[in-house]
């Protein structure tokens, strides 16, 4: 029940005993502003600023309704709040301002000893408690902002940099959550130690806080109210997905390497005609290489029990067949100045497909079923490609600023769409890059963003995409995995260039070891390794691909009973340890290892021939699964060569005779 309680100069409102709101003339909990356009030195990118001087807090109030399920406070004449006790969570919302004010900042009731997660997608440092984090879409940060709002300097790195992911909820370790309906830039502060103060650039549609008796059950509730992600096809369980590049004779030999030297394989990645530099080009589908040749490759797999995945993405380089289709009809997002939108990528310049405008959405689709499901393809990655500028001009005439967060649900919302209307939605799927807002339960699948390692980068990627794992699944997000091999960022154009951009084999069969206990396998054509070969031209780099698919695939039981359990129970696949193990304080510390369902721990190694990993085990009866030897909890210092990473299973669970299985049959490399 809501319960306002009269304090000194102010009140303080509880929810079923937990304090929520806290007020006074000293510390008033509502402050309303205005904004500012943006100063041009910020780009396009830039987020709108709070205007200099306009920001006030509002203290004197007056309480107009109180009862146990619903509450309304008035602030100064300037705002109403109200309260709404609803499936055990508060909603609070706001009315009755003047629709000049356009900032919000709300600040509630935190706690000095508890830790704080989610939040999207974050890299290390896991907890964000005495962090102030801006969220502020900026997919591979390809945009790059220069200066952001309210006083924020961004980095193109770091943990407090704007996120490719995200989300605008967070989960406290004092188990309670809170999640914000709004598509504006916002920034949670959590430096204070007993209050949390959240800013908005626009009035927030909703916001909604959860408390729970402990992690798993709060972890459901969270889901279950901001969307949990759909059901997969078996097949996606099968083993690698392998990214595959050139033409159909380079794929077919590539991927014939790769199964003569025993790998499993699930799917197959099209990831576009080869180029100089060993990269596939981003918005070159392999469709355009000739619909009936590309659909008689795609029946032969097919037929070999192998699916086929293509590519999308939602921004044209010029010049491109979609480009010039999306130009004749009026579909791409507009300039201030007039014309197309462009913006330089690698590939030159390139103009967004304009989600706001419903002839686009619906020609869009005519698009993924023409190049992608007639063809034969079992789904596609879905690539944003990059953020919306916040200059841009739409077609439904709204403010690019608000769209540029809302733009990664758009765009999981048509491809939903399309895949839905083909009609195979049981046996189909869609990958995505990024989200927004309540786009989780929209994608089926999404994978890291972290992926710009610079010399080698498979190492930097994995030791990035373990916490952002973790910091996904506190925010709500199931199926998820990272691209092994995905680290480089260089389109290597010359011999030096190649060589600086060549992979470690180590770091390579590292992230593989990591896919192998994970949600999903998948791997990239990467281009070259040290020595000059490529992935699927090396016999080490094959044969360590055929080891860990074929314990990937001896895992599918258990895939599927911890994704049951996600999609029941809301509990992600790849979670904190803290979830299972919440008085264990030493683990909430520890953002390089991950329990994989219930019963599995993971501590993978993050350095070229790292053969020693020190990890955490939780208090309980652990089984090193290489050498079946018995543990309890504690710090630990294990062998891990390669091939066999730091991996541990309980003794209780019903699936150690599975595991004791792969110990003993496992090839060896």
């Amino acid at each position: 029940m809501i319960s306002i309680e009269a304090a000194r100069d102010g009140f303080v409102l509880t929810v079923g005993g937990h304090r929520v709101l806290s007020h006074s003339l000293r510390t008033p909990c509502v402050g309303v502003g205005r904004t500012e356009p943006a100063a041009k030195r910020g780009g396009p990118s830039a987020a709108p600023r709070r205007k200099r001087g306009s920001f006030s807090y509002l203290r004197s109030f007056k309480i107009s309704e109180n009862s146990p399920s619903f509450a309304a406070i008035d602030f100064e004449g300037r705002l109403r709040m109200e309260l709404r006790l609803e499936d055990d969570r508060i909603r609070i919302s706001f009315s009755r301002f003047d629709p000049c004010l356009d900032v919000l900042r709300l600040r509630i009731q935190a706690y000095p000893e508890e830790r704080i997660y989610g939040l999207g997608e974050r890299s290390a440092p896991l907890d964000l408690k005495g962090r102030r984090i801006p969220l502020w879409a900026d997919e591979r940060g390809a945009l790059g902002e220069r200066s952001g709002p309210l006083g924020f300097r961004s980095r193109k790195r770091g943990p407090d940099a704007p996120s490719p992911f995200p989300l605008p909820r967070f989960v406290s370790s004092r188990n309670y959550w809170c999640e914000v309906d709004t598509p504006a830039f916002s920034a949670f502060d959590f430096r204070r130690r007993s209050l949390t103060s959240i800013e908005f650039m626009a009035m927030p549609r909703e916001i909604v806080i959860g408390v729970r008796r402990d992690a798993p059950t709060l972890l459901a509730d969270s889901s279950a109210a901001v969307g949990r992600q759909r059901p997969l096809p078996e097949w996606a369980f099968d083993g690698a997905w392998l990214g595959v590049e050139g033409s159909a004779e380079e794929r077919a030999s590539k991927v014939e390497a790769a199964l003569d030297a025993g790998a499993k394989v699930a799917a197959i990645w099209m990831q576009g005609p080869a180029r100089k530099g060993g990269r596939g080009g981003r918005a070159e589908a392999p469709a355009r290489e000739g619909g009936v040749e590309l659909a008689s490759e795609i029946r032969r797999w097919r037929e070999r029990g192998i699916r086929c995945l293509g590519r999308l993405s939602a921004i044209f380089p010029a010049g491109s067949e979609l480009f010039r289709e999306a130009k004749a009809g009026g579909f791409l997002v507009r300039s201030s100045e007039g014309g197309e939108y462009a913006v330089q990528t690698a590939s030159g310049p390139a103009s967004f497909l304009d989600l706001t405008n419903p002839q686009a959405l619906a020609w869009m689709k005519g698009v993924i079923g023409r190049d992608l499901l007639d063809l034969g393809m079992s789904g596609w990655l879905a690539e944003l490609g990059l953020s919306l500028p916040a200059d841009a001009v739409l077609y439904s005439g709204a403010d690019a600023r608000l769209e540029r967060q809302r733009w990664p649900q758009r765009w999981a919302e048509l491809n939903l769409g399309a895949l839905e209307a083909s009609g195979r939605k049981e046996e189909l799927l869609f990958a995505s890059r990024s989200g927004s807002g309540r786009a989780t339960g929209l994608v089926p699948v999404f994978w890291s963003s972290f992926g710009h390692g610079s010399r080698g980068g498979a190492c930097e990627e994995l030791a990035a995409a373990v916490p952002a794992s973790l910091s996904l699944g506190l925010s709500g997000v199931g199926f998820w995995h990272f691209v092994v091999g995905g680290g480089r960022s260089l389109a290597a154009r010359s011999l030096a260039a190649r060589s600086r951009a060549a992979r470690s084999r180590d770091c390579l069969s590292r992230g593989m070891e990591a896919a192998a206990f994970s949600p999903f396998f998948r791997i990239q054509d990467c281009g070259l390794l040290e020595g000059g070969s490529s992935v699927y031209g090396d016999p080490s780099c094959l044969a360590e691909l055929a080891r860990m698919s074929d314990i990937y695939l001896a895992l599918k039981p258990y895939h599927l009973e911890a994704a049951k359990e996600y999609l029941e129970e809301g509990l992600p696949l790849i979670r904190h340890p803290y979830i299972h193990y919440e008085k264990e304080a030493e683990l909430h510390s520890r953002d390089c290892q991950y329990l994989y369902g219930r019963d599995l721990l993971v501590s993978p190694s993050l350095g070229a021939r790292r053969d020693l990993t020190e990890l955490y085990l939780p208090r309980d009866s652990w089984i090193h699964l290489w050498s079946s030897r018995s543990f309890g909890g504690g710090e630990l210092t294990v062998d891990s060569p390669l091939g066999c990473p730091a991996v541990f299973y309980r003794a209780s669970s019903p699936f150690a005779p599975l595991f004791d299985s792969i110990r003993r049959t496992a090839r060896r490399i």
